[in-house]
């Protein structure tokens, strides 16, 4: 049980090490005005990006490309927390302590991208993100209750 309980820890600290990777390292800090910054890299409308989406006349690669990176990325980078957070630590198989836990990260990382401008501080970013953890968490609270029974 200890040696799982090492991997999964192990696991943990590679994928939190990539997603910090993604989220603060890859792109360069912007140089530009904050107030500046703040107005362009800001998004408080959800899934704006779709009605842009569902607005454009013509869909093409350029459009297309960057919101299923949007969509699939997001979804996708909270996915592995949802799995491996609640197999780690038995208080957070309690979908309260576990979405409230999930909500605190995903807005703390969302306002640190705006700080040190390299992302954007978007609602999208947020509710997808969730989605993507609760839809890990959901399949792995699944799975560890058939094994149990």
């Amino acid at each position: 049980m200890e040696k799982k309980k090492t991997i999964l820890a192990a696991t943990f600290a590679v994928y939190l090490a990539a997603a910090v990777y993604l989220l603060f390292m890859r792109h360069a800090a912007s140089d530009m005005l904050f107030s500046e910054y703040v107005r362009q890299n800001t998004n408080f409308i959800p899934f704006f990006s779709f009605y842009v989406l569902y607005t454009t006349p013509y869909i093409s690669y350029r459009v297309l490309v960057p919101f299923c990176v949007n969509l699939f990325g997001n979804l996708a980078l909270f996915f592995p927390w949802g799995v491996l957070l609640p197999m780690l630590d038995k208080r957070l198989k309690n979908a309260k302590s576990f979405f409230l836990l999930t909500a605190c990260v995903i807005i703390a990382v969302e306002l640190l991208q705006l700080v040190f401008r390299v992302g954007t501080c978007d609602i999208e970013d947020f509710l997808l993100n969730m989605l993507g953890a609760a839809i890990g968490y959901i399949i792995t609270r699944i799975l560890t209750q058939k094994k149990a029974d």
